[in-house]
């Protein structure tokens, strides 16, 4: 992702993340938008969007705050400044309210309600009307006091998708086991494997649909199989308590037909991997060798492996950088998450290497 300084960075569309894991929220968004430019700035949660073309598709980002519209970004030792100069910031002829918001901890005794009313006074100054329930427009100022720094724009969030998170979670579906993955990452993986193509979402290891849920709830056409009879009737149960369409098959992975036109592979094995040699390796590979094969040059995968604190990232990442070479897929970038003291996730995003790619 390319850096620009703050002064290039004015007057653009600025995307807010999430503060679960800004890297991976950032990655997600390239992974949506492959032909915008996207700049970092000073803040992790924020970051730039240049010449965005396809801004419906950020609908289905799974950890989007929102954007700001017409702003930028500032050096905080530059805040009054601004805040001396917003009378030269365009307003709308609506009504509008001012909301402030912090990313990461609190440094000082900055108060955000106190700098709503300050800038919703400016404005009203103006002549602007002033609306704090249902407003046609808001102006939103993020601060950041561990970056350094502070962002505005016009703000925009997106309607979630339904069923709300909540809803989605994996105890709350007919079919539930303990490996379900939370369904942010679930999201998250899809859009990443999958990016802004059309064709099919696969999961070979389905377990309890995860993927094949949120790949159907983005609009992709979900493609899931296991080995398990109930593994599949119970996907095929949450499918239907969800409302959505998949295909899900009883097969062995290693060996199935897939069908071809492929967008993306999301996968969650439920074993992991293992750094030295084993069957369970061989099976991962058979599988990823198998769909290398039915995948198209842009196809994308979405891998991820358990990593237990005895394991070293660095070194986990290598091994699992050259057994994905070995079959065909080039590693993109990769993403440690924690999920408790003990257990870590490594989600390894990868696309087809081109001197691989079959067309």
């Amino acid at each position: 992702m390319k850096t620009k300084s703050l002064v290039e960075s004015m007057m653009q569309v600025l995307a807010s993340l999430s503060g679960w894991h800004p890297q991976l929220s950032a990655a997600e968004l390239k992974a949506l938008l492959p032909h915008t430019e996207i700049t970092s700035t000073s803040s992790s949660r924020i970051v730039g969007l240049h010449s965005l073309e396809n801004q419906e598709i950020l609908r289905i980002h799974s950890s989007l705050e929102g954007i700001l519209q017409s702003g930028g970004v500032d050096a905080l030792d530059n805040l009054r400044h601004f805040l001396q100069n917003i009378t030269s910031i365009e307003v709308p002829t609506g009504s509008m309210r001012v909301t402030c918001k912090r990313h990461g901890p609190r440094k000082s005794s900055l108060s955000m309600s106190t700098l709503e009313k300050e800038i919703g006074a400016i404005f009203f100054e103006r002549g602007v009307q002033i609306d704090l329930t249902t407003p046609d427009d808001i102006f939103c100022l993020i601060i950041d006091e561990e970056a350094n720094q502070f962002s505005w724009g016009w703000w925009q969030e997106f309607e979630s998708i339904s069923p709300s998170w909540k809803e989605r979670n994996p105890s709350n579906r007919p079919f539930f086991k303990p490996i379900s993955l939370d369904p942010r990452l679930a999201r998250c993986a899809v859009n990443l494997a999958c990016g802004d193509r059309g064709g099919y979402c696969v999961d070979p290891m389905a377990g309890t649909g995860g993927f094949l849920i949120e790949a159907s709830l983005t609009g992709r056409d979900a493609y899931g199989l296991d080995v398990d009879a109930l593994m599949v009737s119970g996907i095929e149960e949450n499918l239907r308590h969800y409302e959505l369409q998949g295909v899900v098959k009883v097969d062995d992975a290693s060996s199935h037909q897939y069908p071809e036109n492929i967008a993306g592979i999301a996968l969650d094995p439920p074993y992991g991997r293992n750094s030295q040699p084993s069957s369970k390796d061989d099976l991962l590979l058979k599988i990823l060798e198998r769909l290398h094969h039915f995948s198209q040059s842009d196809t994308g995968l979405a891998l991820i492996l358990p990593l237990h604190n005895e394991v070293n990232i660095d070194s986990e990442t290598m091994h699992v950088s050259q057994f994905l070479h070995k079959i065909g897929w080039d590693v993109i970038e990769t993403f440690e998450i924690p999920v408790h003291r003990s257990l870590k996730r490594l989600l390894i995003w990868s696309s087809i290497s081109p001197q691989e790619a079959i067309v």
